[in-house]
């Protein structure tokens, strides 16, 4: 499990909703990339080791067999213009993050 302060998740959200808007991505492959971006922003708040390796600490926390892309662009087959709160959910149960509040 990997915690990560609760405030981040809205920054998070908000960064992957614009993203979506912005890229007019309309498939898994590009709405994971709007989560990365996301994650990108999102990891500019946290601290430098965390920030740096946030996506490696999000596999290591799923204990997932295959890249986060992979698995997330799997997790998002079924979703019909996904929000970011929802592909966040399903991140969260990929990853197993536990959103904590400072």
């Amino acid at each position: 499990m990997i915690e990560l302060p609760g405030s981040l998740r809205d920054l998070l959200c908000e960064s992957i909703d614009e993203e979506l808007e912005n890229s007019g991505a309309s498939d898994p492959e590009g709405w994971v990339q709007c989560l990365f971006i996301g994650l990108d922003a999102a990891a500019e708040e946290l601290d430098e080791d965390l920030g740096e390796n946030l996506v490696q600490k999000l596999e290591e926390s799923g204990e997932l067999e295959q890249p986060l892309a992979k698995e997330l662009e799997a997790q998002f087959e079924d979703l019909d213009e996904p929000s970011g709160d929802e592909m966040i959910r399903i991140m969260d149960s990929v990853c197993e993050v536990a959103w904590i509040n400072e």
